[in-house]
């Protein structure tokens, strides 16, 4: 039953990129060295105005905290991509992970396009 949701929820994840939705527009900064990409499915992003989305979905702080909490629950070795957009405060980016931070997230991970560094 378990392999089943697992599979389903794979299933969800991968289409739902494929489906058009409200999104924030965050230009990545760059980096010439990166590690490579992370296996979590889940990702917040910042823009430059503050406003935050999981998942490509706006949310508010409360529903970041609450999605992140059962995501935390659920998985409990769950990575969290952070994609900042390059206009975005420090403070902003911070206060996102000290949110993901208090709802049980403890693995991060900052986004970053391939690229020369500026």
């Amino acid at each position: 039953m378990v392999d089943v949701m697992l599979v389903l929820l794979v299933i969800m994840m991968v289409s739902a990129n494929f489906i058009a939705t409200k999104a924030l527009r965050v230009d990545l900064p760059t980096a010439r060295e990166h590690d490579g990409s992370t296996s979590s499915p889940w990702e917040v992003e910042v823009a430059p105005d503050g406003r935050i989305a999981l998942q490509g979905a706006p949310v508010t702080e409360s529903e970041l905290v609450a999605q992140l909490a059962q995501a935390a629950q659920d998985t409990p070795d769950v990575n969290l991509v952070v994609k900042a957009d390059g206009g975005a405060t420090h403070a902003a980016v911070v206060h996102v992970m000290d949110l993901a931070r208090s709802a049980g997230i403890r693995r991060f991970a900052l986004a970053v396009q391939a690229g020369a560094a500026p």
